[in-house]
């Protein structure tokens, strides 16, 4: 996929002309990472956003000996690290390759000399932003207020929206969560 329209499907970049994602894309860096490794972790300097163009990866928090909870799972197209396109401040979760995975980078401070002369852009990343917080507060919510039964059923309706293929007139998840 060329680099334009890459950006094209990044929510927090829509809007934008052509002219503007063309200038936006001479910026990106390219990056590969094997099945299991980790993108970044948790406390990493906050140095950009991530636009996955190949492979899945999953957003983490873990803690030695008490496991780990998925926040999200990202596919070709999805992309993470946007706050850190504004705040500049360490990760909040870790993000590991669950294939093969490739991405373009687009740092910080090259987007912020963009966003100078761009305002509409930040219109688009405080909207996107706002979902984000939504869905956190959604889970939250969940956590909080359901059953265990309850808290599976919504994370299995998660990932059949998110993940699932139709496959006759079912929603199938291929990648099957582990238990915890």
């Amino acid at each position: 996929m060329q680099a334009p329209s890459l950006l094209k499907n990044v929510p927090i970049l829509a809007g934008l002309s052509d002219a503007d994602l063309r200038e936006l894309s001479t910026h990106l860096q390219p990056f590969t990472f094997r099945k299991d490794r980790t993108i970044v972790t948790k406390a990493d300097e906050g140095s950009g956003l991530f636009i996955i163009t190949k492979g899945h990866a999953k957003v983490v928090l873990s803690e030695r000996n008490k496991g780990e909870v998925i926040l999200a799972f990202l596919k070709e197209g999805d992309f993470f690290g946007e706050m850190s396109l504004l705040d500049g401040r360490p990760r909040s979760a870790s993000v590991v390759a669950q294939t093969d995975t490739e991405l373009v980078a687009l740092h910080r401070g090259d987007f912020l000399a963009f966003l100078q002369h761009r305002p509409r852009v930040a219109l688009h990343l405080l909207e996107e932003m706002s979902l984000r917080l939504r869905d956190a507060n959604s889970r939250i919510g969940s956590l909080a207020l359901l059953d265990v039964y309850g808290r599976v059923a919504r994370v299995l309706m998660d990932l059949g929206r998110k993940r699932g293929e139709v496959v006759d007139s079912q929603i199938i998840i291929k990648d099957k969560p582990t238990q915890s």
